[in-house]
């Protein structure tokens, strides 16, 4: 796979900003390690030697965007909530992304983030996890565009201060969302988020780097003592916002990103 290790690189690669033919299909994807990487697999059937040689790989959600952005003919995927005006979401085997198909679980396409800790909780996380849990938690992760869950917090008196948190680059936005009104209620508190992969968050919890890790998947064996679902997300399949496309079905998404439609002009017909 073609794959860059910093942004520069994917901008010349995924020729963002050129005026690249609409016909001539794109397919853009995560590294592996990362947990919309796995997510995406997991919704579609993609095993790891289903992904396209050919596909554009990259390493963070922010990437992504910019280069189906800036690419009339690629598609990739992110997650819901880091959508913006420069790409736009397809709808899946008939349901639009939306606000309300999120809420009411009619999005086909939905995964969880956690929050991952080890089996001794720092008292600064114990107390970000009780907010989140709160109902001024759950107004922040609503705002954000994501769909809140309940969940227990751990017991016990949590104390504000300082908290690392590494991890998913897909979850980052609602931890970044969170500190800021965490920040806001607790002054005295400081929250540092290092924005990865949820494999590398992992290895940062199990290396006593960061106090809590994101992860966008389901949590494997050994990555943390505990884990809370802290909310529900939606993948979006994204394109150029000038593409013709407006929906895909499930085989058709797996077509594209296994690299056997050959066409978008060929593809949109694709049956």
């Amino acid at each position: 796979m073609r794959r860059m290790g910093v942004l520069l690189a994917a901008v010349l690669l995924c020729g963002c900003g050129q005026t690249a033919g609409v016909d001539e299909i794109t397919a853009v994807v995560r590294e592996e390690g990362s947990g919309t990487r796995a997510a995406f697999g997991e919704a579609f059937a993609l095993e790891e030697g289903d992904i396209d040689p050919d596909a554009v790989v990259t390493n963070s959600t922010s990437v992504v965007k910019l280069c189906v952005a800036g690419n009339p003919g690629a598609v990739g995927y992110l997650s819901y909530g880091a959508l913006d005006a420069s790409v736009r979401a397809l709808a899946i085997d008939g349901v639009a992304a939306t606000e309300a198909s999120l809420a009411d679980g009619s999005y086909p396409v939905m995964r969880s983030f956690y929050l991952a800790a080890p089996a001794e909780i720092s008292p600064a996380a114990v107390d970000f996890l009780q907010f989140i849990a709160g109902e001024q938690g759950r107004r922040v992760t609503q705002a954000a565009g994501f769909v809140p869950q309940a969940f227990d917090a751990p017991g016990g008196r949590g104390e504000a201060g300082r908290l690392v948190i590494a991890g998913s680059s897909s979850v980052a936005p609602l931890c970044e969302a969170l500190r800021e009104a965490y920040l806001a209620d607790r002054p005295g508190a400081a929250v540092e988020i290092q924005i990865s992969d949820s494999s590398t968050g992992a290895a940062a919890l199990a290396a006593g780097i960061c106090d809590l890790a994101m992860l966008s998947r389901t949590p494997a064996v050994g990555e943390g003592a505990v884990a809370w679902a802290i909310a529900r997300d939606a993948l979006a399949v994204i394109v150029h916002p000038d593409h013709p496309a407006h929906g895909l079905s499930s085989a058709q998404v797996r077509a594209l990103f296994s690299g056997k439609a050959v066409s978008w002009h060929a593809f949109l017909s694709f049956d």
